[in-house]
């Protein structure tokens, strides 16, 4: 009974072993698969757009000037009313003309 017993035990033992090896397994090769999925993904977008532009530099960066406008705009009616104590001359607050 006891001989029973302690095979049973093991073979408890080898089938949960099992198990988590096979869990560990697919989870490391379902990381790489993503990994591998994502970067081509990313590949082929990347692709498309220099496809589409004709090239870039690499340190080029392109950003309308409205966007600036209109943060400057958005910052000059967030702070409209306030108390400005000083202003120190040629800050972006002196060009915002706070006073």
């Amino acid at each position: 009974m006891e001989d029973k017993r302690k095979l049973y035990t093991i073979t408890v033992l080898i089938a949960l072993a099992g198990v988590l090896m096979s869990l560990i397994v697919s989870c490391f090769a379902g990381g790489v698969a993503g990994y591998w999925i994502a970067s081509r993904q990313t590949r082929e977008v990347a692709e498309e757009l220099l496809q589409e532009r004709g090239g870039f530099e690499r340190h080029e960066l392109i950003i309308p000037p409205e966007l600036f406008e209109r943060e400057f705009e958005s910052f000059r009616e967030r702070l409209s009313g306030a108390v400005v104590r000083y202003v120190e001359p040629g800050s972006p607050a002196d060009e915002a003309s706070l006073e």
